[in-house]
C-alpha cells in the first residue's frame, strides 16, 4: 500500500546542453499528497526533499 501512495510523488529532471558545451540541469519534485505527507511526518522525513527551483539552475561544463 505504501508504494501505491508514494507513487503519487515524482521527481522531474530536465537537462539541456549550452552552446559552450556545458549542461543545465533542473530537478524538482511534486508536492506530497496529504496521505503521503502524513506518513513522512510520522517518520520525520522531509516531504519536499528537492523543493522548487528559486534561483539559477546548476550549470556544468
Amino acid at each position: 500500500m505504501f508504494v501505491r501512495i508514494a507513487q503519487t510523488q515524482v521527481v522531474v529532471t530536465a537537462e539541456a546542453k549550452t552552446e559552450d558545451g556545458g549542461r543545465i540541469t533542473v530537478r524538482q519534485n511534486t508536492e506530497a499528497k496529504e496521505h503521503l505527507a502524513a506518513i513522512y511526518s510520522l517518520l520525520d522525513i522531509n516531504s519536499n526533499p528537492i523543493g522548487k527551483i528559486t534561483g539559477t539552475p546548476k550549470v556544468t561544463s
